[in-house]
């Protein structure tokens, strides 16, 4: 079974290719059913054992892209993906999609590709670019990102995950990824760094499951905050200590729904070294606005904050990881979660901060004593 992404062949530079893993995957999906796509059908595809074909999925999306512009390309990779079961289907989709938006446009369109079905597209665009031109495309890549937030940061997450993926899933290799995300941002919230660490724990490119389900990596309770407390440097830890929460919830809990063990991740929250345990529950606050919906109802993340066990200012925390997910992606009441969440003087102070400063920024926020 593969468990990488990008272990499926060898390239020039002596890096495996997203693009031959790909490929490898259909060959190991029997992807090789008659048939082809064309212009005017439905973009489902031929399929053959349940399985997208890759290649003819790929030249169906550059003849749409060159007909009908990227836009509504997307808008039909989107409609299309949400009819397909399981959700490799899309992904590998996506994934052909990304191949053929790199083919027609390179990669002044990184920044076109959808954050759906696990990120599919915009993985395969990087894998084609780091495959064609190898680590000297990386400031290329970052800046085909552009300028415009929050697209630009979702466009470096994108980054951060294809890196990953590329360099591999052990310590060692994820402190190169780490290295050349902070040569580029050093910010903690959400861009290169966030995507690196998301990608080491949830290995949406592993993909080692032919059912879809993420090879998320194994939870050792000895061992149960690495690589944020030793295994890395010390500028990356704060955005380590962050997406602890969605990986515990995805390796040990994701059959349930978020709110019934909410509970148990502030624990192991609270169980962190002092420096980190901000982030942790702003980590936390930010997968319960994630997982609830927030930008129709940000009711149900706000009481998933206000209902922890653990101390007020570790509530505050959590309240203020809605806030930063909501205010991320300019959803829509991100302004007045938190007086909703029932805080007043220095930590209403504190919390409203969140919605009024400039995401890469936060880090300079001094928290309000407990």
């Amino acid at each position: 079974m593969m468990r990488r992404l990008l272990r499926g062949g060898a390239t020039g530079s002596g890096k495996p290719s997203t693009l031959l893993w790909v490929l490898s995957l259909c060959a190991v999906l029997a992807l090789v059913a008659a048939g082809s796509w064309h212009a005017g059908e439905r973009a489902r595809g031929t399929t053959y054992l349940g399985s997208t074909r890759f290649d003819t999925a790929q030249a169906y999306w550059e003849k749409e892209i060159k007909l009908k512009g990227v836009s509504e390309s997307v808008d039909e990779l989107i409609e299309t993906g949400n009819t397909l079961s399981p959700p490799r289907e899309a992904h590998v989709l996506a994934h052909a999609f990304g191949s053929a938006l790199y083919a027609v446009n390179g990669l002044k369109s990184l920044s076109d590709c959808p954050d759906a079905f696990f990120w599919g597209c915009a993985h395969q665009f990087i894998g084609e670019a780091l495959v064609r031109d190898g680590l000297a495309v990386i400031p290329k890549l970052f800046s085909a990102c552009g300028s415009e937030s929050p697209e630009k940061r979702a466009c470096m997450h994108s980054i951060g995950h294809g890196l990953v993926g590329y360099f591999g899933y052990e310590e060692e290799p994820l402190n190169d990824a780490l290295s050349l995300c902070y040569s580029y941002s050093t910010s903690t919230y959400g861009g290169c760094l966030a995507g690196s660490f998301m990608e080491y724990n949830l290995r949406f490119l592993s993909l080692a499951d032919l059912d879809g389900t993420l090879d998320v990596r194994t939870v050792d309770q000895r061992h149960l905050y690495e690589p944020c407390i030793s295994s890395i440097d010390e500028p990356f830890r704060t955005a380590c200590a962050s997406e602890l929460p969605r990986w515990w919830y995805f390796a040990a809990w994701a059959d349930k729904d978020f709110a019934s063990v909410a509970g148990e991740v502030g624990s192991r929250c609270s169980g962190i070294s002092e420096g980190l345990r901000r982030a942790c529950f702003e980590g936390l606050g930010t997968f319960a606005s994630f997982s609830t919906s927030a930008d129709v109802n940000p009711e149900r993340a706000i009481a998933i904050c206000s209902g922890l066990e653990q101390p007020a200012l570790e509530r505050l925390y959590c309240t203020t990881g809605v806030v930063l997910h909501m205010n991320y992606w300019n959803m829509p009441g991100y302004m007045d979660v938190c007086g909703r969440s029932g805080f007043d003087g220095e930590y209403l102070r504190y919390c409203e901060s969140y919605a009024s400063t400039e995401i890469e920024e936060l880090g300079s926020i001094s928290p309000p004593s407990p």
